[in-house]
């Protein structure tokens, strides 16, 4: 995706990524396919939703996205919870199957508001990657 941005903006591409624009696209599309970027991208997107109303007073988040239905279940620990935490993450790592589409992350930060300091691009330009996706898939 990288080097589709830098053709996009007339930049140097990332070495060992086809060159030819055709051939690039081919692998972009076959890549979105087989990782499903598109609804985990989007499902992702409508989580910020979900989380800006949820837990903020958690120092842990673990997220389990279901790209399936749409939905991410959103689980705030506190400090003193880390093992309860990292044991819910563990067993729900070892439910999703492969290829599924499903995923789950644990994340630490003193609020919500502190993690998406923390990582801007991925809670804001998550709709405007998917963007960029579509553009140079399509």
């Amino acid at each position: 995706m990288g080097s589709a941005l830098a053709l996009r903006e007339n930049s140097p591409t990332v070495p060992s990524t086809p060159q030819a624009a055709h051939t690039l696209k081919a692998e972009l599309q076959q890549s979105a396919e087989r990782l499903d970027v598109m609804s985990r991208l989007h499902a992702y997107g409508e989580a910020v939703q979900i989380i800006d109303q949820t837990k903020e007073d958690a120092d842990y988040y673990l997220l389990e996205l279901d790209t399936v239905a749409m939905r991410v279940n959103v689980t705030g620990y506190r400090h003193n919870e880390l093992a309860k935490a990292s044991a819910d993450y563990l067993d729900i790592e070892k439910t999703i199957s492969a290829g599924s589409g499903n995923d789950a992350v644990l994340v630490s930060a003193d609020s919500m508001s502190a993690l998406k300091r923390a990582y801007p691009n991925y809670f804001l330009d998550t709709f405007r990657f998917l963007e960029a996706v579509a553009t140079a898939i399509d």
